[in-house]
């Protein structure tokens, strides 16, 4: 099976700690390099981490709040100087592109090819269709316009056993036509049944990202079936009226979202510097949603 892998590079919420840096993800997506948001210092902790950061194509981030794209600059540097010629592009909500090049200056200029796509927070929509996968947009609700992404691998076609070709000698016409499902029949005209002819690959995989959010079920049912979701937990649910105050949801929240989506997994992150163990972000969550994890910046995770 071809890898699906994801390493978590910050975790921490507004501020980096000692052990946790602020919000940003590497996504191995099939043969394609993804970046989900850009937190401070998000390439040193690629480099690290031994990641292939300047085989990224495409970077998502969810809002412009500092803590999610304070590490664009640098990388974007970065590129330039290491004379990349790959085209990079990066989604985002309205306004990112203006900021940067208020730091950088214009974008236009750099030596690769730099595209901008605007995301509309407020609805759900495709916005990257490649021949293996898809990304979509998952409205979110923050103090400013945010979005969350969710990624989809493309059903795969069929393999046809080879001794169901034997058996009924089946033409290239027909071999082709069982690997789009399609109905084929024998010599004597008779349907074959297609259990005897096509072997299913494993279902499609995904993953939700969903930060910073305030708990809201229809985010639940966007992500519904999802095999991993990421849902941030910024704080505990003894302060959940400070969480919906500041646009974020609790352990024990997230975990909601978690069970009515009927997620595989669920990561928590984004937590709040107030707290120095995790663990007990697990305990809480697992209350409702038993396969729940607290992140560690570093972490791999397979799909």
């Amino acid at each position: 099976m071809e890898l699906i892998q994801l390493t978590i590079l910050g975790s921490s919420s507004a501020v980096p700690t000692q052990t946790r840096n602020t919000s940003a993800q590497f996504l191995q997506f099939l043969h394609h390099s993804l970046l989900i948001d850009c937190g401070e210092s998000s390439i040193h902790r690629m480099i690290r981490l031994g990641l292939p950061y300047d085989r990224i194509e495409y970077i998502f981030i969810s809002h412009l709040h500092t803590d999610h794209i304070l590490g664009l600059p640098g990388l974007l540097s970065s590129f330039a100087l290491k004379n990349r010629s790959k085209p990079l592009t990066i989604f985002s909500p309205q306004g990112l592109q203006e900021l940067l090049e208020s730091w950088i200056g214009p974008t236009d200029e750099l030596p690769y090819p730099l595209s901008w796509q605007i995301v509309d927070t407020q609805k759900s929509a495709v916005i990257l269709d490649k021949k293996e996968f898809t990304v979509e947009t998952i409205p979110l609700f923050h103090r400013i316009p945010t979005a969350g992404y969710l990624f989809r691998e493309k059903r795969k076609k069929p393999n046809v056993r080879k001794e169901a070709i034997e058996k009924f000698h089946l033409s290239i016409d027909q071999i082709k036509a069982a690997k789009n499902r399609q109905p084929i029949h024998d010599s004597q005209g008779q349907p074959i049944d297609s259990q005897e002819v096509i072997v299913e690959p494993p279902p499609p995989r995904s993953y939700a990202y969903c930060s910073d959010t305030m708990y809201a079920p229809s985010v639940a049912e966007k992500v519904k079936g999802v095999n991993l979701l990421y849902h941030e937990a910024t704080y505990l649910d003894e302060l959940k009226d400070l969480a919906q105050a500041r646009g974020h949801a609790t352990a024990l929240e997230a975990a909601q979202i978690a069970q009515q989506a009927q997620a595989g997994k669920l990561l928590l992150g984004h937590f709040s510097t107030r707290y120095k163990d995790v663990q007990s972000f697990e305990t809480e969550a697992q209350t409702v949603f038993a396969n729940t994890v607290a992140v560690e910046d570093g972490d791999v995770y397979d799909i």
